[in-house]
């Protein structure tokens, strides 16, 4: 494969139900094998024998019956210098490429032979699974030990079915006595979807869903339930008589002969409670036990070692610095284990969408953040999830705007007959440039056949002023001249700031000086033994939660235009780097010439781009 690729990341269930879809960015590849390419933009499917062979695209999901058989027809293209022979290989996969593989039909394909860098149209004939459901098969040609590029295919096979397309607790524990409400959505036969081949979907005379509620740990926290099903979202009550944390849910639909059209069990980990992790907690507990026991031992050796006061009436007092540390040290280490979060948070909210036909979309939309400084970009996101299969689904547009200032709806997200999958969907957007609290409005638009269904949501924010600080290099603004060897104290003051952090570059290494947490806490630092043109700069947090400020300040050290019995002065420059001057005698004074530039009559002063250095004779060379 060689040309420019987009490369996206994506989670999925083991049905094909998204969780996201992200793009990580587009690559140049180029092929370092040679050998069998097939080009998937020129692919498309038949059903054979089928009048006026109308094309199918690969993702479209076409229906067919178990007495049909589809036919991919691609270019593909040898791109190696010898002729190569190569063999159909297939993997089926139960709703989607992120299911299990399951068995198929055998078909007969016979090899293709491809001559030296020849490329041509072939066509091959794919295998079915075995049951009514839709599926994704999976080709590529083998040859030898390798293999081409994979083709993926979506299509269905008619018949009865169902799937069970997502379960979600109202919580996630519950104690004995409470009402737990399990919400199920799933969609019917696989062949349900407007413009289907078979012209209307395979109807079950009635579907009974059946249910077992248990723990973390496999027991039952409810009884069991079996009912009939007369639409494809319900709502489940049921009384728990045990305590359930980490409950577990497993569900099937079967029809009237009891034949099991779908089943899956789901998992909730219970996290809105303190559960006991005895291990962690018995480690804890013999930290804190063993620190204390020291310091008891410490506070009695220190009281019996003590010498006798001065007049031998009282003893003297025992110094605590050492326990007082210590439980300093302790108090610390609990904060620390327990942990202290201040970092801004993304925000989100999730709007769900019914289809007529059954089934629902539900669109994610949110924020990189919930605060922004003033014009900070602000990069907003959506994620359709489809509850049902997407054939249904005809196309969904996302927009957004902020709201409140006169701003027009832009595209956060678009898709059209999710032929290719697309189910995220991104765009950029500026924060106001006055602090306040902001909302980001979202608008979706869902097609079902002629009809749209509309939503809207928000995701508020707050804008806030930057933090900003001012840097001083010995009390004023730099950039300063020192010489060689010297020392410098730096110190700000900010605004808006949690903290700031200081750092400059010695040597090529990155250090740190100083790092304040209070506003109010403006001891300079010194930095001593300066060697090279330096710049000191200083970032700060703002004190919201939003994005940081900085601020530098320079100092260099001197240059040394030596005398003219050494016409070639040296001197590094800002970049650390030496350069070399151009001896000038003038009528009275004798001064240099640097890197081009004008200098001033004064044979002690040189102006290198703005940047005034002093004699210093030590730096001859």
């Amino acid at each position: 494969m060689t040309g420019l690729y987009s490369l996206y990341l994506t989670s999925k269930n083991d049905i094909g139900f998204p969780f996201s879809f992200t793009l990580v960015g587009k690559y140049n590849l180029t092929a370092t094998v040679k050998g069998i390419n097939i080009e998937p933009e020129s692919c498309y499917l038949n059903v054979i024998d089928e009048k006026s062979s109308p094309r199918y695209t690969l993702l479209q999901g076409v229906d067919i019956s178990e007495e049909e058989t589809l036919k991919l027809t691609c270019t593909a293209v040898n791109t190696d210098t010898k002729t190569i022979e190569a063999t159909p290989f297939f993997e089926t996969h139960y709703r989607s490429i992120y299911g299990e593989i399951v068995p198929q039909t055998q078909v007969v394909n016979n090899p293709i032979t491809f001559k030296s860098e020849e490329k041509k149209n072939i066509s091959i004939l794919l295998p079915k699974a075995l049951s009514p459901q839709a599926y994704d098969v999976v080709t590529v040609l083998k040859y030898g030990e390798n293999t081409s590029n994979a083709i993926n295919t979506h299509y269905v096979l008619q018949g009865v079915s169902a799937t069970i397309q997502n379960l979600s607790f109202d919580k996630d524990f519950y104690n004995k006595g409470d009402t737990a409400t399990v919400s199920i959505s799933f969609s019917p036969s696989a062949d349900s979807f407007e413009g289907s081949r078979i012209g209307e979907e395979s109807l079950l005379s009635e579907m009974i869903l059946s249910g077992e509620f248990k723990n973390g740990k496999g027991r039952q926290c409810a009884d069991s339930i079996e009912q009939k099903v007369l639409s494809s979202s319900v709502e489940i009550p049921f009384s728990i008589n045990s305590s359930c944390i980490d409950p577990q849910f497993y569900v099937s639909l079967k029809d009237s002969n009891g034949n099991i059209l779908a089943e899956k069990e789901f998992k909730m980990e219970t996290t809105s409670l303190e559960k006991t992790d005895t291990s962690n907690t018995l480690i804890l507990l013999i930290v804190l036990v063993l620190l204390i026991l020291s310091i008891i031992i410490i506070m009695k050796m220190k009281n019996k070692n003590t010498p006798n006061g001065g007049s031998g009436d009282t003893l003297a007092t025992p110094t605590p610095n050492t326990p007082i540390g210590m439980l300093f040290f302790l108090a610390f280490m609990i904060v620390s284990f327990f942990g202290i979060n201040n970092m801004a948070n993304a925000s989100g909210a999730t709007v769900k969408i019914d289809y007529d036909v059954g089934g629902f979309i539900s669109v994610t939309i949110g924020t990189d953040k919930d605060i922004y400084v003033i014009n900070e970009g602000i990069d907003a996101t959506s994620t359709v999830t489809v509850s049902t299969c997407t054939n249904l689904v005809n196309g969904v547009t996302v927009y957004a705007r902020v709201q409140g200032i006169g701003a027009e709806y832009e595209t956060v997200y678009l898709g059209t007959d999710f032929e290719y999958g697309e189910l995220s969907g991104s765009n950029g957007y500026i924060a106001p440039a006055t602090p306040g609290d902001y909302n980001l409005e979202f608008l979706i638009q869902a097609q079902e056949g002629g009809v749209t269904h509309t939503a809207t949501a928000i995701v508020p924010f707050k804008v806030v002023a930057p933090a900003t600080v001012d840097v001083k290099v010995d009390t004023v603004d730099g950039p300063i001249t020192k010489s060689t060897g010297s020392s410098v104290n730096v110190s700000w003051t900010s605004t808006n700031a949690s903290s700031c952090s200081c750092s400059y570059v010695r040597a090529g290494d990155t250090i740190s000086c100083g790092t304040r947490l209070y506003v109010s806490d403006q001891r300079p630092e010194v930095i001593p033994n300066l060697l090279e043109p330096t710049t000191f700069t200083v970032t700060c947090e703002n004190i919201d939660g939003g994005g940081g400020g900085g601020g530098g300040g320079d100092v260099y050290y001197q240059l040394s235009p030596c005398n003219s019995a050494n016409p070639a002065a040296e001197y590094r420059d800002s970049a650390g780097s030496w350069q070399t001057g151009t001896l000038v005698e003038g009528a009275t004074d004798v001064y240099y010439t640097i890197a081009g530039s004008n200098t001033t009559d004064d044979p002690s002063k040189f102006n290198v781009a703005g940047i005034t250095m002093e004699t210093d004779t030590s730096l001859c060379k």
